[in-house]
């Protein structure tokens, strides 16, 4: 999984460009951007031993959970990059058994169900279902925030919720300090003296991602929050954070009740499934303990990495129902009030390899919003967006109102993207949308966007249109439909830069793999006409794959197509 090899070597295979200047922030979020990025594909000790050669850098070490890199740059900053939910399987929606609603709770009782990396770890409609599902039949209102509308302002209206439950990456950095990963993009570090330990808010990466985010620590906590509800419950779904005990410790002395969360590094999937499964026997009536013992019982409450087996616990008192959590009395919700003494830098240029922040001036995209009482607005942050790249989508109605949201993008060539969420209490939402290779085809570059909102507070359905331009890649494949159950030929069409050899094979499972050469024109165009030798079922599945080298780098894309 990981590559190895010298320095020099590992410099090469990484991308990453030598830093000539010491002590600028650009070169400091460069260098953690890219190093984030390496990780996708590097050993962790390979990408250590570049980010000790970089002139910017003074130290580097693992944080106390033994898998967070904890990077000392010479201007005295603090930077993070933190271990990643290892997805082995996609998730799936479960099939869940309904409790009954259970009385107890007062009118009022609340719950936060964030997800923060829903688009990233390909959670979709899944992410969140099925813990708001259990908490709404357990008698809670539930406010559901996904990607970049978990911001750091949001953490802070933490304490207005009876129950929290966040899936995110964190981490732990040498000193101990535990931090947790927001969905807000970090341009500049907000830090002014660089430890972590003393600031509110740092900038992270997270293991094979180049984006940067915001992250929030135990001073974040006892600078920005208010008290917590008695007998507060607090699920915070990500790697190693248990052992964080002065983020609870923090949380404790803000009246917080009970903190759940794992002991070392997970699986992805069975955050997933346990995070389910604890809200599910909670919402039967079980205390925190029981509920996680249960778990356990049942083969769930652990996770095994690497070797290394990671198990669901919790500090503060185990003996809390989420009908004790429902019973507490929560400050009134406010429009997502700015933490008191955490200024978050508005955006700024940022440097080479790291996306733009959603804060950036948007691009108005054409929005012709169907007439109701309450109009809605959208905008992308970018007109163009080349593969891999990050759309941020952001859809503004009214506030404080319970609005669904649903975002249908459709490209030439496919494969369409589609989200949903739920509108913040400021009456905003924003997605981010990771740019799919092997998007256009031949005579189309344009992705359309379709937003949908649904819900009492904005009358009828409305439906609003938008659209932007996707980029060219270093190799773009586009085939034409795959009819089932004829013979003939389909048309491969291929982009690189001009007068460019791109090779290539078609693979169809039981015919033998049919290698192509093309030369492209001076567009960048280049047309393969493969021949199909028998007839093809719908639901076949047809690989194509394709290179091109560039400048002594060789670049790589894989269509995949399924028989219509």
């Amino acid at each position: 999984m990981f590559l190895r090899g010298l320095l020099i070597a590992v410099v090469l295979l990484l991308g990453l460009p030598a830093v000539a200047t010491a002590g600028t922030q650009p070169n400091d979020l460069g260098v953690l951007s890219h190093a984030s990025a390496a990780l996708g594909h590097s050993s962790r000790a390979s990408v250590m031993r570049w980010l000790r050669a970089q002139t910017t850098v003074r130290s580097v070490s693992l944080g106390s959970d033994g898998r967070t890199i904890d990077i000392h740059f010479r201007d005295s900053r603090e930077m993070l990059i933190v271990p990643k939910s290892q997805s082995l399987r996609a998730v799936p929606l479960l099939p869940r058994r309904v409790p009954h609603a259970r009385a107890g709770q007062s009118a009022g009782a609340r719950a936060l169900v964030l997800e923060p990396f829903a688009t990233v770890l390909g959670m979709g409609v899944a992410a969140g279902q099925v813990e708001r599902e259990d908490l709404v039949q357990a008698g809670f209102t539930v406010t559901e925030l996904d990607d970049s509308a978990v911001t750091v302002n949001v953490m802070a209206t933490l304490p207005q919720y009876n129950v929290v439950y966040m899936h995110t990456h964190s981490g732990a950095t040498t000193a101990g300090e535990g931090v947790l990963v927001t969905g807000q993009f970090a341009t500049t570090n907000p830090c002014p003296t660089g430890l972590a330990e003393d600031c509110p808010v740092i900038v992270s990466g997270v293991y094979g991602n180049p984006q940067l985010y915001y992250a929030i620590t135990s001073m974040y906590v006892q600078q920005s929050m208010s008290a917590f509800p008695r007998n507060s419950i607090l699920f915070f779904n990500g790697c190693a954070f248990l052992p964080a005990t002065r983020f609870w410790n923090a949380l404790s002395s803000r009246g917080a009740g009970v903190m759940v969360s794992w002991d070392h590094d997970t699986l992805a999937y069975d955050d997933f499934l346990d995070g389910a499964a604890f809200f599910n026997q909670m919402a039967t009536g079980a205390s925190v303990a029981a509920a996680i013992s249960t778990l356990t019982a049942n083969g769930y409450g652990t996770s095994v990495w690497n070797g290394q087996t990671s198990h669901l616990g919790y500090l503060g008192s185990g003996s809390i129902t989420l009908a004790q959590a429902g019973q507490g009395q929560t400050t009134p919700p406010t429009a997502t009030p700015g933490p008191t003494n955490t200024p978050v830098p508005t955006a700024t240029p940022h440097p080479t390899g790291v996306p733009p922040s959603p804060t950036s001036t948007p691009v108005p995209a054409s929005v012709s919003p169907t007439p109701t009482s309450v109009p809605a607005t959208i905008s992308l942050a970018h007109s163009t967006v080349k593969p891999g790249d990050i759309q941020v989508l952001t859809v503004h109605a009214v506030p404080n109102g319970q609005v669904h949201v649903s975002v249908e993008v459709a490209f030439p060539n496919g494969p369409n993207i589609s989200r949903t969420a739920l509108l913040d209490p400021t009456g905003t939402t924003s997605f981010n949308l990771v740019q799919p290779a092997n998007a256009i085809s031949r005579h189309s570059r344009t992705a359309k966007v379709e937003v949908r909102l649904q819900g009492p507070a904005v009358g009828q359905v409305q439906s609003l249109p938008a659209e932007y331009r996707v980029g060219y890649g270093k190799i773009d494949i586009s085939a034409t439909s795959i009819p089932s159950n004829r013979k003939g030929s389909v048309t491969v069409w291929v982009h690189a830069h001009a007068r460019a050899i791109v090779k290539g094979k078609i693979q169809v499972p039981g015919a033998p793999v049919q290698t192509f050469t093309v030369k492209t024109g001076k567009k960048g165009w280049a047309a393969y006409k493969y021949h199909l030798s028998r007839l093809l079922t719908a639901g076949q599945k047809v690989t194509i794959h394709g290179s091109v080298t560039l400048k002594g780098h060789t670049y790589r894309s894989t269509l995949k197509s399924v028989v219509s």
